[in-house]
C-alpha cells in the first residue's frame, strides 16, 4: 500500500492543482443524532456562512476545475432548510455533476418525495440492524425511520442507488451479518464499514480528542472475536463479495481489524492510499476549506476567493505532505479518500 503512485491530474509549473473531480460541502452544523463518536450535536448552532449564493458561486468556480461530484454532508444536511432548493439549483445549471446525499436518514422519509427526484446517490449512515443497539450507538431511537425511508426511496426511484455505511464499534461488530442481510432486504447498492476515529480533534465537531474510548474501541478480546466474525463472512457472503455490495471486495472490513490491532500494538500501522487535497476538497458552514477532514482549514471564501486558497502555499505544502507520506496522522485515518479514473 505505501507504494503506490498518486493520481497525476495536470499542474502548473509549481505542482499546483488544476483538477478537483469532487467537493464536500458540509452545509450545517446541526444535528439530530446523538452519535457517541461525533461532537456536533453537542455544540451550540452557528450562523451558516455558507449561504445559498456562495454554494452557487464555489460550485461555478470549481466547474472550471473538472467538477464531477458534490457531497453533501453536515452535521445532519437535511436540517438545513433550503438544502433542497440550493441542490435542485445546481442539478439545472450543472446537470453533468452527480449530486450525492449524505444523511443519517432521520429525515429520509419526510423529504423522500424531492430526494429520489433530485439526488443521484444516497448514502445512509446505518449503525445497527437491532433497534436497542441503534440507540445506544447514535443516542437516538429512529432505526424505524430509517428503514422507512430507506424502503420509501428504493419504490420511489429504482434507479437511484443506495448506499448504507457502518461504523464498526464495541457495540454493533457482532451484528455485521444481521446489518449486511437488513440492507439487502431494503434494497440498497452497496454497503461498506469503517472503524471508528479515535484521534482526530478537528474532525466530526471536536475541539479535542475523544475522551470515552474505552466505550468504542475493540478491547483484544473483542477483536479476537471479530477476527472470527470476519473469516465467517469472508466465506459466507462470496456472492455479495463478488458483486460489490460489499464495498471493496470486503478489504474494508480487513481494514478495520488492522486499525483496532494497530491500537493495540499488534500490527504496525501503515499510510492508507489516498489523493485528498487533488481530488477532493471540503468546504464548510463556516466556509473554511479543508483539504482533508483530518487537516486544518487553509483558508476561508468568505475572506478570501477559492482560487486563491486552492493555489496557495498551504495547499502545495499539504500535497507535498500526503504524497510524501509526512502527515503522520494519516496512518490513524479511518476513512482515506483516493480517486483515479
Amino acid at each position: 500500500m505505501n507504494n503506490y503512485k498518486p493520481l497525476k491530474f495536470q499542474k502548473d509549473s509549481e505542482n499546483r492543482q488544476l483538477s478537483i473531480p469532487f467537493v464536500f460541502l458540509i452545509v450545517t452544523g446541526r444535528c439530530n443524532s446523538r452519535c457517541i463518536t461525533c461532537s456536533y450535536w453537542r455544540n451550540r448552532p452557528k450562523k451558516e456562512i455558507l449561504t445559498k449564493e456562495r454554494i452557487y458561486s464555489l460550485i461555478s468556480t470549481l466547474n472550471k476545475y473538472h467538477l464531477e461530484t458534490i457531497i453533501f454532508t453536515g452535521g445532519e444536511p437535511l436540517l438545513r432548510s433550503d438544502l433542497i432548493e440550493v441542490a435542485q439549483k445546481l442539478k439545472k445549471g450543472f446537470s453533468h455533476l452527480t449530486l450525492r446525499l449524505l444523511t443519517n436518514g432521520i429525515l429520509l422519509e419526510k423529504y423522500v418525495g424531492v430526494i429520489s427526484k433530485t439526488f443521484d446517490v444516497v448514502a445512509v449512515s446505518f449503525d445497527s440492524a437491532n433497534r436497542e443497539t441503534y440507540q445506544k450507538i447514535r443516542g437516538v431511537d429512529a432505526l424505524q425511520k430509517i428503514t422507512n425511508g430507506i424502503n420509501r426511496l428504493r419504490m420511489l426511484n429504482r434507479e437511484i442507488e443506495i448506499r448504507l455505511r457502518t461504523v464498526i464499534q464495541k457495540e454493533n461488530f457482532r451484528e455485521i451479518p444481521q446489518i449486511i442481510s437488513l440492507g439487502r432486504k431494503l434494497g440498497a447498492n452497496k454497503i461498506s464499514f469503517i472503524p471508528a476515529d479515535m484521534f482526530s480533534d478537528i474532525s466530526f465537531g471536536r475541539s479535542k480528542k475523544m475522551q470515552n474510548q474505552n466505550k468504542v474501541i475493540l478491547s483484544l478480546e473483542e477483536l479476537v472475536e471479530y477476527k472470527d466474525i470476519l473469516k465467517s463472512i469472508l466465506e459466507t457472503q462470496k456472492q455479495n463479495l463478488k458483486s460489490g455490495f460489499l464495498v471493496e471486495e470486503g478489504y474494508d472490513l480487513i481494514g478495520i481489524y488492522d486499525y483496532y490491532a494497530s491500537f493495540h500494538g499488534l500490527k504496525k500501522p501503515v499510510y492508507p492510499k489516498c489523493n485528498s487535497g487533488r481530488t477532493a476538497i471540503i468546504v464548510d458552514f463556516q466556509g473554511d476549506v479543508w483539504p482533508c477532514f483530518f487537516y486544518e482549514s487553509i483558508g476561508n471564501i468568505a475572506k478570501v476567493s477559492l482560487e486563491e486558497i486552492l493555489h496557495s502555499d498551504k495547499m502545495v505544502d499539504f500535497k507535498s505532505k500526503i504524497i510524501n507520506h509526512r502527515l503522520k496522522y494519516c496512518q490513524k485515518c479511518t476513512c482515506p479518500f483516493f480517486y483515479e479514473k
